[in-house]
């Protein structure tokens, strides 16, 4: 018997909670996805400097300790950097410009110095995944007809009470279909079904709003994910699932295809004549712009005070550059270059960090959504960095033995 028992232990590994902080974090990227643009601004804007103070005060209370590294010391510099350029200039419409950047660093500061454990990431990766899929339902709820959009109305989709533009939708709901992507493949029976239904509904709001930039950044993320499992399963002479893999990933892509409205593809696959909806114009002008102040820039609110335009110049880069000059932007190119580097033995990582960096050349940065495929990408690195560990156990689904359970409870 006790022999039995002793087995019994050595074959069952105790499922450890997850932490009070991985908790708070899955709550950030949760209420970032769906609340932003129900409730009104003044209320989505407290939770973010609550959860930075909760954050603090939980690693404080559990001593933990902090790994401060080369992407972190990046970040400290930039976040130093950006609040100067803010003192310079101080004003109630340059604090939220500044806010927008900055507070998600801080959170980005927070992620690359603690350490999560596997529960931890499946708590916060799970977040994106239901928050992803619950803003893809307020958008099919909101818009059930696919072919009544047009480009002309791109910048008024209905989202519950409110209207939104479809240049932010991309990285509100791309991290949760990579996401489903990989559950897809590493599920088996009704819960690949399940998942697979998931990841549909999450692509209706890329397909609704047309938006080339994001269909793009959705094609090369699954692209490094596919290679990764192939390689994966290559190592372990796997050729069926290899091939059911291969098989897998062209029916969807041909239900896809079918499946949408002529004028939806037609948009979507058509990128010879890509004009950049104006963008070149906007960063051409603000290029202009950062020359009267081109190392420090001219504050965060010049680019609104010469165009009207509080959006930003659609590339975060080059709005950084006429809000806080040459060195806010290689600051913010520094963060993402380093993080992209460090990614580069890590497929699930890249395919992240390519979205981000995808939307940084494409939007200004001033959505909390934003950020989140670039926190997801610097969670992975910070935290599976052993070679012996395969990367997709944090998409894998907790499902427990019943023996396991037993043997919790009876601990």
């Amino acid at each position: 018997m006790d022999k039995m028992k002793n087995n019994c232990i050595e074959k069952f590994e105790i499922t450890k909670r997850s932490s009070f902080k991985a908790k708070l974090i899955g709550l950030f990227f949760f209420l970032s996805l769906t609340s932003v643009y129900v409730f009104p601004d003044v209320l989505t804007n407290m939770y973010k400097p609550l959860l930075i103070i909760l954050l603090f005060f939980s690693i404080l209370l559990f001593d933990e300790r902090l790994e401060i590294n080369v992407i972190s010391v990046i970040i400290i510099i930039s976040i130093t950097y950006y609040s100067l350029v803010l003192l310079n200039n101080m004003s109630f419409m340059s604090f939220t410009s500044y806010a927008s950047i900055t507070l998600p660093l801080i959170i980005a500061l927070i992620l690359s110095t603690i350490k999560l454990s596997i529960k931890d990431l499946r708590v916060i990766i799970n977040s994106i995944y239901l928050g992803g899929i619950v803003f893809s339902i307020f958008i099919l709820v909101s818009n059930p007809n696919l072919t009544q959009m047009s480009a002309i109305y791109r910048t008024e989709i209905k989202y519950l009470n409110s209207i939104i533009n479809a240049n932010g939708i991309p990285y509100f709901v791309i991290p949760a279909v990579l996401i489903g992507i990989n559950k897809i493949i590493l599920s088996k029976n009704i819960n690949k079904i399940k998942h697979i239904m998931y990841v549909f509904i999450s692509m209706y709001p890329i397909f609704y709003s047309m938006s080339r930039g994001g269909f793009l950044a959705l094609f090369l993320g699954m692209l490094f994910i596919i290679l990764y499992y192939i390689k994966l399963y290559l190592k372990k002479n796997n050729m069926i699932k290899i091939i059911t893999l291969i098989l897998l990933i062209c029916t969807i892509v041909l239900m896809i295809y079918h499946i949408l409205p002529q004028k939806i593809k037609a948009r979507l696959f058509n990128f010879s004549s890509y004009d950049l909806n104006h963008r070149d114009f906007l960063w051409e002008q603000a290029i202009l712009m950062s020359r009267n102040n081109i190392f420090f820039g001219n504050g965060y609110t010049y680019y609104w005070e010469k165009t009207g335009n509080n959006y930003g110049a659609h590339n975060l880069y080059i709005d950084l550059l006429v809000s806080s000059g040459i060195i806010g932007a290689v600051l913010m190119l520094l963060i993402f270059i380093t993080i992209i580097l460090k990614s580069k033995k890590n497929p699930i990582a890249v395919s992240f960090i390519t979205i981000a960096f995808i939307n940084s050349m494409i939007e200004s940065g001033r959505s909390y959504g934003f950020w989140i495929p670039l926190m997801l990408a610097l969670m992975i690195i910070k935290n599976i960095s052993d070679k012996k560990v395969d990367l997709a156990v944090i998409f894998k689904g907790s499902y427990r033995k019943k023996s396991e359970f037993n043997l919790e409870i009876q601990k």
